[in-house]
């Protein structure tokens, strides 16, 4: 037998490597956007209706002294 020259399995062992790296990089992605995934205290009513108040015109500015906070 001729181990050296031999390259069955190369192609399938190459591909679980590629599996194995996309996986990696998808928990990463997992993990860094982590806050996105929790859910959240609003309901979905709830976020129409603030929505629907932001948008609607009043003649006294916003406060931009306090921006919002990012979670």
């Amino acid at each position: 037998m001729n181990l050296i020259g031999d390259e069955k399995g190369q192609g399938s062992a190459e591909y679980l490597l590629l599996l194995g790296g996309v996986i990696v990089v998808a928990i990463i992605a997992l993990v860094v956007y982590q806050s996105y995934f929790r859910p959240t205290s609003i309901s979905y009513d709830q976020d129409v209706e603030i929505i629907r108040n932001g948008s609607e015109g009043s003649d006294t500015p916003p406060d931009d002294s306090n921006p919002p906070s990012l979670p």
